[in-house]
């Protein structure tokens, strides 16, 4: 919670790798599954967002160059965020001792990934 707290307070927020760290040390994440998930979705999104070669090739067309993105694309991104988004949920559930909240959230994203 001081951590928490510090960063609304201006501090720095922590690294991802710095953040995988601290969450791997947790027994049930210690198998390394959520942060290699973490690392495999991480180069694609940055290279999308931050204008590396995904987002290059995203970008040229036959004749010129704009936003040309195909639906499996979008998909692609999609997955990826939905994916990041569960698992830094599940994640949280556990840093609060939560698994009700854990099995909420499953069943939920088992629900809309059909």
């Amino acid at each position: 919670m001081d951590e928490i707290n510090g960063i609304y307070a201006g501090k720095e927020f922590p690294s991802k790798n710095v953040i995988l760290t601290a969450i791997t040390e947790l027994e049930e994440f210690r198998d390394g599954v959520f942060k290699d998930k973490v690392n495999q979705m991480w180069k694609l999104l940055c290279d999308f967002t931050h204008g590396g070669g995904v987002q290059g090739a995203w970008h040229i067309g036959r004749h010129e160059i704009g936003s040309y993105f195909e639906k499996c694309q979008i998909e692609t991104l999609y997955g990826l965020t939905c994916n990041i988004s569960y698992l830094n949920s599940i994640a949280m559930a556990k840093v609060c001792n939560s698994e009700a909240i854990a099995t909420k959230l499953t069943d939920s994203y088992k629900r809309i990934h059909k």
